[in-house]
């Protein structure tokens, strides 16, 4: 298989240069940029096709002054929907500003000086195990001229204007092998959206509703939640799950009979703020308990029964 493909991003060359460098001794295929600009330039453009992606991009959040910046970078690779994990790094930013670069997509973090190789590379090839996991399941499904598309167990509901986070969700999602329903990547051009979205919700086991102001705001969102509330209300063998997460809202929303609705049915799950990595586990583990296959009985399960 070929290597391990790793990219640094940092401002200050004697960094990039010793990173790349062990990278590279460690059989990591490694390029650094001392500019965001150019990386994006030279790696996410038209003429690089996907499969020419880097598994893992670590991404320096202070860059050049007067340049793009780290976090304006992982805001820019999240929205174009990349593969590639993204390890956000810094020596001087508190633990607040890395957990916000963690939501506007980034995989993980570290804190300058970096750890000693031995711990230091695992987690990299780890990361990069990760993003490369994604991209080639993402080169099959590009393939697929099928409908399996459009048959994902959990659907993710959302409004455009929580696009980033919505897209962050989804990576950390699929990084735990969990197929997600998500608009931008399953309805094509050409597809008739509404039907599409109709059947996913239909389909799926869970779906997971980013609940923001703006989600109240948009007649489609509403409509998803509530047929699929519709599915829970009608019970089944196979009862579907509805996970409300919140992400801050306001008074007027507090109003919004949906929501009293909603929030009076069922638990929801903050991840503003400091919540976010809490709020997102649990998230990750509910949704992995209700999709675990049931284990068969073995001979000495049944010896004990």
């Amino acid at each position: 298989m070929n290597k391990h493909r790793v990219v640094v991003v940092d401002d200050y060359e004697s960094v990039v240069e010793t990173l790349v460098a062990r990278l590279r001794e460690k059989g990591f295929d490694a390029e650094g940029y001392r500019e965001a600009e150019r990386f994006l330039a030279e790696t996410f453009d038209a003429r690089h096709p996907q499969q020419e992606q880097p598994d893992l991009v670590i991404i320096d959040l202070e860059l050049g002054i007067d340049k793009m910046q780290g976090m304006e970078l992982i805001k820019e690779l999240a929205a174009r929907d990349i593969t590639s994990e993204i390890l956000a790094v810094s020596g001087n930013l508190s633990s607040a500003d890395l957990l916000r670069a963690m939501m506007m997509g980034a995989s993980d973090w570290l804190a300058k000086p970096f750890p000693d190789s031995h711990t230091l590379m695992p987690k990299l090839a780890g990361m990069a195990e990760t993003g490369r996991k994604r991209r080639l399941h993402r080169g099959i499904e590009s393939l697929e001229m099928d409908m399996t598309r459009l048959d994902r167990p959990v659907f993710l509901s959302y409004s455009e204007n929580d696009r980033v986070l919505a897209g962050v969700i989804k990576r950390y999602l699929e990084a735990r092998d969990i197929r997600v329903w998500y608009a931008p990547s399953t309805i094509r051009v050409g597809d008739p959206w509404q039907d599409r979205i109709r059947e996913g919700i239909k389909n799926a086991k869970i779906l997971v509703a980013l609940l923001t102001d703006s989600y109240f705001t948009r007649p489609y969102c509403i409509n998803e939640l509530m047929e699929f509330d519709q599915r829970v209300r009608t019970g089944s063998e196979q009862q579907p799950l509805l996970l409300p997460v919140t992400n801050g809202f306001s008074q007027e929303t507090e109003r919004n009979p949906v929501f009293q609705n909603i929030r009076s049915r069922y638990q929801c799950k903050d991840i503003a703020g400091h919540r976010f990595l809490d709020g997102l586990t649990d998230l990750i583990l509910r949704i992995e308990d209700r999709l675990a296959k049931p284990r068969n009985r073995t001979d000495e399960d049944r010896a004990r029964a």
